[in-house]
């Protein structure tokens, strides 16, 4: 699932408008709108916001943006598993 889809879906769950979400953020619909449609991004100030509007985490939100950034930047990339793999194990060994 893409950032994007994650928060529509809150929002839809919540039965929420894209006006009142773009109320909340203090934006406008469409760059709401951008967001669910993966074309824009979320600064961290709304990103705290939105989890706590739509009953996410920052967490959830921050690891799928994460996700669709490598896999938009990697993804056809053969050898993109291999690293990911190896990436793991050092991120796990310096933590």
């Amino acid at each position: 699932m893409t950032a994007g889809a994650l928060i529509k879906e809150a929002r839809l769950k919540k039965r929420l408008t894209l006006q009142n979400v773009a109320d909340e953020l203090d934006m406008d619909i469409s760059t709401i709108s951008k967001i669910e449609k993966g074309t824009r991004t979320l600064k961290q100030e709304h990103i705290k916001k939105l989890a706590k509007l739509l009953d996410l985490t920052v967490s959830q939100i921050n690891s799928v943006y994460l996700t669709d950034s490598i896999v938009k930047q990697y993804g056809d990339n053969p050898y993109i598993l291999d690293a990911l793999k190896r990436a793991s194990t050092i991120i796990k060994q310096i933590r």
